[in-house]
C-alpha cells in the first residue's frame, strides 16, 4: 500500500503480511509537520486480529524516536 497526505507534506508505504501466528503491518511514514520525520513501524496481532506489539522508531528533526508497546 502506498498513500501520500494531502493536509501537509508526506507519504506512506506498508505492507500487511498475513502467517499462521497472525497479521504483521510493517511501513514508513515521511512527512513535514513543523520537522522533517521518518518513522518506521511494525504492529503484530494474534490470529484473531487483537493487537499484541507495536513498535515505532525513526527521528524527527534532531531528535530520535523509540517507542514499543506490548499487551
Amino acid at each position: 500500500m502506498f498513500w501520500e497526505r494531502r493536509d501537509l507534506p508526506g507519504h506512506d508505504a506498508a505492507r500487511l503480511h498475513l502467517s499462521g501466528a497472525g497479521p504483521e503491518l510493517t511501513g514508513t511514514a515521511v512527512f513535514l509537520e513543523e520537522l522533517p520525520t521518518v518513522l518506521h513501524y511494525a504492529i503484530r496481532c494474534d490470529g484473531g486480529w487483537r493487537t499484541t506489539e507495536a513498535a515505532v522508531r525513526g527521528w524527527r528533526g534532531e531528535d530520535s524516536v523509540h517507542l514499543r508497546l506490548r499487551r
